[in-house]
C-alpha cells in the first residue's frame, strides 16, 4: 500500500511540475486559461478543493474552448505534460492531449469526474456563471467566454 501511495504521489508531482513549466512557457504567453475564474465559482458556492474543482472542470473547458486558433497550444501541453508527438492534424493531437490528461486524472488517480459524483447539481449554474464572468460580463482567454458558455462547460462536468 506504501508503495502505490508513493507511486501516486509522484505521479501528482510529476504532472504538477511539468503543467507548471507549461503554464509559464505557454500559457502565459498572451491570454490566461480561462478555466480558473470558472473553477473559483465551484470552490466558492460548493466549498470543493480548486484542485479537484479544476481536475473536473479543465478537461471540459479544453474540449469547449478547442478550435483552430488553439489546438497548437493544446498540442504543446500534450508534447510538454505528456510527452506526446505533435501531429499534423492539429485538432486531433489537442483532442489526444484532452484525453491523456482525463486518463490522468480520473483513471490513474481515481479522482471524480463529475460534478455528479461529488453532489454538485445544475441547480447554482447561473449564479456561478454570472459570478465568473464579472462585472465585465466575459471571461478572457483564449476564446471569450460569455456566461451561457461558462454554464455549458459547468453542465458538461454533470
Amino acid at each position: 500500500m506504501k508503495d502505490e501511495a508513493l507511486h501516486i504521489h509522484t505521479l501528482q508531482s510529476n504532472l504538477v511540475l511539468k503543467t507548471e513549466k507549461f503554464y509559464q512557457r505557454v500559457i502565459c504567453e498572451k491570454n490566461p486559461w480561462s478555466c480558473h475564474p470558472i473553477e473559483h465559482q465551484m470552490s466558492a458556492v460548493y466549498n470543493i478543493t480548486h484542485g479537484l474543482g479544476l481536475a473536473i472542470v479543465t478537461p471540459r473547458w479544453m474540449e469547449f474552448v478547442l478550435d483552430e486558433n488553439n489546438a497548437e497550444k493544446f498540442c504543446r501541453f500534450g508534447k510538454e505534460v505528456f510527452s506526446l508527438e505533435i501531429p499534423s492534424d492539429k485538432i486531433a493531437g489537442a483532442k489526444k492531449a484532452i484525453e491523456c490528461l482525463k486518463d490522468f486524472f480520473f483513471n490513474k488517480l481515481s479522482l471524480p469526474s463529475t460534478l455528479s459524483e461529488i453532489g454538485i447539481g445544475s441547480e447554482k449554474f447561473d449564479f456561478m456563471a454570472e459570478n465568473a464572468c464579472g462585472k465585465n460580463g466575459f471571461i478572457n482567454g483564449w476564446k471569450k467566454l460569455f456566461p451561457s458558455d461558462v454554464k455549458e462547460i459547468y453542465s458538461r462536468c454533470l
